[in-house]
This record gives C-alpha cells, sequence and structure tokens, in this order.
C-alpha cells in the first residue's frame, strides 16, 4: 500500500511539475535550422531584436545563414534581417588566416568544424565547442548588443576576428569601411553597404556602425584590406573585404569576454546604445541571459495551452518565439534612425520603435491575428511604427528592408495590418493619419521614389481601366 502511495505521489508531483514549467524553457531555438531562410537561426535574439546574433555556415545562396547539416561555422554575425548582413566575429588560434574559406576545403579558411553533440541552444543563448581551435564559445544579447564569452586553449596566438565582409541571403557590396582601434580594449568601425537581388537590383542601402569591447586588453592589433595585412596601424579604410583581428595570449581555460554593439546612425549611437542596454550588467554574461530570458517571458506567456504532448508545446513555443523574432528594431534607444532619404530622424517615442525587415505578405492570415490579440501594444507600435514612415516619407510600406521603401510582393499587406488593428480597437495612434495614409496608398498611382524603391499600387492605372471596362 505504501508503495502504491508513492507512486502516486511521484506521479501526482511529476504532473504538476509538467503544468508548472516555465514556458521560456520550450523554446528550442535549433528547430526549423535546415534548409530554412536567413532570418530563421539559432543563435539569441531580443524580441525584433537589431542585434540578432547567430553562427552562419554558408551564404549568399536562396537559404543563406546557417544550415545544420553543415558540421561547420564560419563565425557569428549580428545581422539577420531580410535583405541585410554584416560585422561577423570568430575566435581562432594559430597562423593569421583572414578569408572564411570554402565548405569543401575548411582548411582553407578560418571557419571551424563543429560537432552538434557539442552545440547547444535555448531561449537567449547559444554555445558550441570550435574543433579546430579547441574554444568554446557561447552567446547572448540584448536587442541592441550583443555578448560573447569565448573559452582559449592556452596559445601565444589566439585572436578575434572581425570581418565585415560575410555572405548573407541576398549578396551585399561593402562600398566604404573603416575600423580603428579605440584603446588597448576597444575598438570602432563602420560599413557602408548595398544589397541586391539580381546584379542590378538594388534591395537596400545602410551604413553599420559598431562598437567592439573586450575585457583583456589586447596584445596587438591588425587589419587586412582585400588581403593586404597590416599590423602597424590602428585605422584601415577600403572597400570589398575588410577586416580586423585583435591578438591575445591566453592559457588553458581562459575566457574572454566581448560586447558588441551597433546603430545605423553613427559610431557614437552604437557606443550609446552599448552603454545603455550592456553598461548596466557589467561582464556578467549570465545576468544577460537572465534578463533576455526574463523579457521573452512577458511575451510568452501571454498564451496559455491545455492539453497536448511536451513535444507540442516545444514547438508551439519556439514557433510563438520565430513570431517576435523574425521582424526589426531600426531605431536606436533614445529613438534615433536613418529614414528612407538616409536623413537622421528622431522618433518622439523612443520606447515605440521604428520596426522593418521582411514584406507584410501572408501576414494576415497568422501574425496580424497574433500580435494584436497577445500583444495588443506591440501591435500599436506596428501602426505607428508604419505611420512613421508615412510621415517622413509620404508612403506606407510595403515591405520595408532596414528603413527603405520596397516593392516587393505585389498589393499593400500593409494596410490589413493597419484595419486588423483598428478594428480591434487598437487605436492609440493618430486614427485620422492612418486613414489618410490608407486613402492615399490604395488610390494614388504606385511610382519610384528618389530614395529609391517604387511606392504604391505600379499597376493601379491598369487596374482601373480594367475595373472601369468592366463595369461598363
Amino acid at each position: 500500500m505504501k508503495k502504491v502511495i508513492l507512486l502516486f505521489l511521484l506521479y501526482f508531483s511529476s504532473s504538476l511539475w509538467g503544468q508548472s514549467r516555465d514556458v521560456t524553457e520550450y523554446v528550442d531555438s535549433m528547430i526549423g535550422n535546415s534548409d530554412s531562410r536567413w532570418m530563421q537561426f539559432p543563435g539569441p535574439a531580443m524580441p525584433f531584436g537589431m542585434v540578432k546574433l547567430s553562427p552562419d555556415n554558408q551564404g549568399n545562396v536562396w537559404r543563406g545563414g546557417y544550415e545544420y547539416k553543415i558540421n561547420q561555422i564560419i563565425g557569428f554575425s549580428h545581422i539577420h534581417s531580410w535583405t541585410m548582413g554584416g560585422l561577423l566575429t570568430m575566435p581562432v588560434t594559430g597562423p593569421l588566416k583572414i578569408k572564411p574559406g570554402e565548405e569543401n576545403e575548411p582548411d582553407s579558411g578560418y571557419r571551424s568544424r563543429i560537432n552538434h553533440k557539442n552545440e547547444k541552444a535555448s531561449l537567449s543563448y547559444y554555445s558550441v565547442l570550435l574543433d579546430d581551435y579547441n574554444i568554446k564559445a557561447e552567446l547572448t544579447s540584448t536587442t541592441r548588443t550583443g555578448f560573447q564569452r569565448y573559452t582559449f586553449p592556452k596559445s601565444d596566438s589566439s585572436r578575434i576576428l572581425f570581418d565585415l565582409e560575410n555572405g548573407s541571403e541576398y549578396p551585399y557590396e561593402v562600398r566604404w569601411a573603416s575600423i580603428s582601434k579605440v584603446s588597448d580594449y576597444e575598438i570602432e568601425g563602420f560599413s557602408t553597404q548595398s544589397s541586391y537581388d539580381e546584379p542590378t537590383n538594388l534591395l537596400n542601402d545602410y551604413t553599420v556602425y559598431f562598437v567592439a569591447r573586450v575585457d583583456k586588453p589586447m596584445k596587438s592589433f591588425g587589419t587586412w584590406v582585400n588581403g593586404y595585412v597590416d599590423t602597424t596601424s590602428s585605422i584601415c579604410w577600403g572597400r570589398h573585404d575588410i577586416g580586423a583581428f585583435m591578438n591575445f595570449d591566453t592559457e588553458e581555460g581562459e575566457i574572454i569576454q566581448l560586447k558588441t554593439a551597433i546603430s545605423y546612425v553613427s559610431i557614437e549611437q552604437a557606443r550609446k546604445n552599448l552603454e545603455v542596454e550592456s553598461g548596466g550588467f557589467g561582464w556578467n554574461f549570465d545576468a544577460v541571459r537572465k534578463y533576455a530570458v526574463n523579457e521573452w517571458r512577458k511575451i510568452l506567456s501571454t498564451i496559455e495551452i491545455e492539453g497536448g504532448t511536451e513535444e507540442d508545446k516545444r514547438k508551439f513555443y519556439t514557433n510563438l518565439y520565430r513570431s517576435y523574432c523574425s521582424r526589426t528594431i531600426f531605431s536606436d534607444v533614445d529613438g534615433q534612425y536613418v529614414d528612407m532619404y538616409e536623413r537622421t530622424q528622431q522618433l518622439k517615442d523612443p520606447a515605440s520603435p521604428i520596426y522593418g525587415c521582411d514584406a507584410f505578405w501572408n501576414t494576415f492570415w497568422n501574425l496580424n491575428q497574433l500580435w494584436a490579440l497577445a500583444t495588443p501594444d506591440i501591435m500599436n507600435k506596428w501602426v505607428e511604427s508604419l505611420l512613421e514612415y508615412y510621415r517622413v516619407g509620404g508612403w506606407l510600406p510595403n515591405g520595408p528592408p532596414g528603413v527603405e521603401y520596397c516593392d516587393i510582393m505585389g498589393a499593400q499587406h500593409e494596410i490589413p495590418l493597419m484595419v486588423s488593428a483598428y478594428q480591434k480597437g487598437i487605436r492609440n495612434y493618430d486614427v485620422d493619419k492612418a486613414y489618410e495614409a490608407v486613402k492615399k496608398t490604395l488610390t494614388t498611382q504606385g511610382t519610384a521614389l528618389s530614395s529609391g524603391g517604387i511606392v504604391g499600387n505600379r499597376h493601379l492605372d491598369v487596374y482601373l481601366n480594367l475595373n472601369s471596362a468592366t463595369l461598363l
């Protein structure tokens, strides 16, 4: 009898534990990382994070970024947004290599082989052992900053690489860039880039500014530009293939931590993003990770599910997580951003950021309803962001890569998102301005703008003529 009671208690307590399991524990960011898109990645990201810090092992292919079936890693890049990429970091040892090398010849570059048994990914955390260097790399992030923790072997040739020209789903060209040493602990730089989906079809122009800081002084510093390595200068300028490296002496098991921050406005803004979002944590990697998990809990816990298996819950909450991390915030902590005319703008409310990334086509079947019902405050911010595009550019965006107009997937799918918000009572924005923007977009002939991109419906005249003929 005692045995039966004990088994019952064990079962009952186990059932209670299963019901009360933290929703953040169900997120498995390794799900869906084969034959997937560039914005689907195993690394850490905050909701709509500007920084999406993640391992890459392929690029300049339609399904670029990370492919689980490739047992190698090129490095960890910070930008995984539609038509955009940039700022890859990689810890290494041994002879200097400045090219990532080829998948079929991994020793031809700085890429490293990995074993998936030594790879872990959970909410706001990723780690992997780089077999070629015996370096353990761990990643976490805030909205606009990355935090990496590297555990090195004993070596007098340990280094951290910074590569500004790395692969992405849509190839981009580094048109002008610079990296400079600020101190023995810090470097800064920028990369002005243009991305294309075809050799002559420009999708996006943008400049990525960055600041990178380590918790151990570098032994020395070097740069490269198009194959030329310079170990004597503290600054480099150039285009195309450009990068830098920090050199260190390390003992067995020594940890070097790296903080990075980006901005699309300026280096000063990148440094402000770093100080505001990461400064308060010092060099406490685990505190940053804990903070990120707590922020995600606020969103994931808005939906409670009943029934199903543990596997079902894992899939559900992972998909819920993906629904909030594939789009991107493009404004800084203080609300500054660069508009489609490359002008710096200031948001009235920095807490209501400028959003962008992929097009809105088909979101009327899923994301519109999800964002509106689960997180109406975020849905309101999306509408306000779209209206910001209209205020400064004169048109609603169809598919805004960066903060650019882009004619992608015909029709104006941003309008169903705005209408969905209004119909659900989400109206903490200028409703009259929203109506004005919607009416203009639906009734004014689409055209090309001097800022780049096509706005509105460029086939509106054809539609109206055919419609008039049908009515007659």
